[in-house]
């Protein structure tokens, strides 16, 4: 276990954290052009889309699986960006979006606050190499907080051109 008890509650205040800036981010989300794409970039919808994406795909299956939560075999796939492409009529609204991210990750962090500290080096295969649920959630708490700060910093470059 390369990893303490304070760890793993900043892990899950990270994760918990980051479901408030969801919340937050619904209040200024709908007053920007959201599926715009500025010079070929992500629109803000699929940057919050690839969220929902990476959680239902990968981030909550893979925690499920590595904390033998199920007895069904769950497929998970790391290469979830490689798999995404926003369903424009299934994922029109990003208030929408951003409900599902703080439903999903509701459930996750109820998951997570049960495991104990030995649970957290519990570990899966992901491509053929064992990974323990403290790694990749470190991985996910870094990967959502990069994505809002890319809606963040779009939100304020759009901001700032309305001046």
């Amino acid at each position: 276990m390369d990893f303490n008890k304070s760890q793993i509650d900043q892990i899950i205040d990270d994760a918990s954290y980051l479901q408030d800036e969801a919340e937050a981010f619904k209040y200024v989300i709908s007053t920007v052009p959201y599926s715009e794409k500025p010079a070929g970039e992500e629109s803000i919808l699929e940057m919050i889309a690839l969220i929902d994406h990476a959680q239902k795909k990968f981030y909550r299956p893979f925690v499920e699986t590595a904390a033998r939560l199920t007895k069904r075999p769950v497929e998970y796939d790391e290469n979830f960006a490689k798999t995404f492409s926003l369903d424009k009529e299934k994922y029109s609204n990003p208030e929408y979006l951003l409900n599902k991210i703080i439903k999903h990750r509701a459930a996750l962090l109820s998951i997570l606050e049960k495991l104990s500290a030995l649970d957290w080096n519990k570990k899966a295969e992901v491509k053929n190499r064992e990974r323990s649920i403290f790694d990749v959630m470190t991985e996910m708490v870094h990967f959502e907080r990069n994505q809002f700060k890319k809606v963040a910093d779009r939100v304020m470059a759009i901001e700032k051109n309305k001046q």
